[in-house]
């Protein structure tokens, strides 16, 4: 005779459902049941009804929190109305997935956009550091977060070469005013933030070549 599934109460003692569940928890569990299966499919309906793909990965979330519960439910053998709990869980997960990619994507040219329109160095850097912490928090909700890392790689590329640039139009600006002491110093400062960033991608090398060339230059 089987205990309960729900509250490990004895079969010995308490009628057990097929389902395996005392009358108590079969019933506190079909209502369960019920509601985050309504909860689940409305959810995943408002996704769709919205064209704002914020709010998409809101319903999802929604919908993907509730079927997470309908298919542990399911792995206790508890089954929920309309289909596998688990096989539409994994739908939704690849559909936020994608979504939230996508998003990413779409959010990064809106960026780039932004940065080309600021003037000042720290503006830019400003932009992409907030556009980081974002794709942060993609990262840590996707299943496979190999796509967005990618992301945050040219979006920290971006950032190096924005703090390499400055650096470098300030030691101009000092070779043009004969300051040589300055100037050697912010090109010091270039090939140290460099080397602190662990840049070796073919851009770097060729960033690290013209800065040590510079150097070679002044007098």
């Amino acid at each position: 005779m089987s205990d309960c599934k729900i509250c490990g109460c004895s079969g010995w003692f308490f009628f057990i459902t097929s389902d395996g569940l005392c009358r108590h928890c079969a019933h506190l569990t079909s209502i369960d049941i019920e509601a985050r299966s309504r909860a689940a499919r409305d959810s995943a309906k408002a996704a769709e009804q919205t064209l704002n793909p914020q709010s998409k990965i809101v319903h999802l979330d929604l919908a993907l929190s509730n079927l997470e519960t309908l298919a542990d439910y399911e792995k206790r053998g508890i089954p929920s109305p309309g289909g596998s709990a688990e096989e539409s869980l994994r739908k939704a997960r690849s559909e936020r997935d994608r979504l939230v990619l996508r998003t990413a994507r779409q959010e990064l040219v809106g960026l780039m956009r932004r940065v080309r329109a600021e003037e000042e160095a720290e503006a830019k850097v400003a932009l992409y550091t907030g556009f980081l912490r974002k794709l942060q928090e993609y990262e840590a909700s996707l299943a496979d977060p190999k796509p967005i890392a990618s992301l945050k790689k040219k979006v920290e590329g971006g950032v190096v070469r924005i703090r390499l640039n400055a650096l470098v139009a300030k030691a101009r600006r000092c070779e043009a005013s004969a300051d040589m002491v300055a100037a050697r110093r912010l090109y010091g400062e270039a090939l140290a933030y460099l080397k602190m960033k662990g840049a070796d991608d073919p851009a770097a090398t060729g960033y690290r070549a013209k800065i040590e060339s510079c150097l070679q230059e002044l007098p």
